[in-house]
């Protein structure tokens, strides 16, 4: 079955019935919403919106995996949502909190004048349309 989504974006863990911990070593895991990973490193925007903190979530290691098993990728979202919902977080947050793709407890903070020129290479936002990548799934 195909992860959920409402208007481009992942819905919450919450909503499929899973619950966000607090990180634990050797017990959680992070969840990025927007997923499978190879989908999202092609372009900047793309990183940045996968990665952004309010797009990743902490759960139980046990719950992640079967999360994986019962949902294949939700469909991507156009270029024009990615960066609506980057700029709702900056103007939220005043930052743009990205979660590091290979240390993924920790951070960095995406400097305005390169958020500014990475949407810039985006004219109106539509040059991705909506992505679909069937997939079966996982049975381990």
């Amino acid at each position: 079955m195909r992860y959920p989504s409402r208007n481009g974006l992942a819905v919450p863990v919450q909503e499929l019935g899973f619950e966000v911990v607090q990180w634990k070593r050797r017990e959680t895991s992070r969840h990025h919403l927007q997923f499978d990973r190879t989908d999202y490193m092609h372009t900047p925007l793309h990183r940045v919106f996968r990665g952004l903190l309010s797009r990743v979530v902490d759960m139980r290691i046990e719950d992640h995996n079967d999360l994986h098993k019962r949902y294949f990728s939700p469909i991507m979202p156009s270029n024009t949502q990615m960066i609506d919902c980057i700029e709702e977080y900056y103007s939220e947050n005043g930052t743009i909190d990205v979660v590091r793709e290979k240390k993924t407890h920790e951070t960095y903070q995406l400097g305005y004048d390169t958020w500014q020129n990475i949407k810039s290479q985006y004219g109106n936002g539509n040059e991705i349309q909506e992505v679909f990548r069937p997939r079966t799934l996982r049975t381990t």
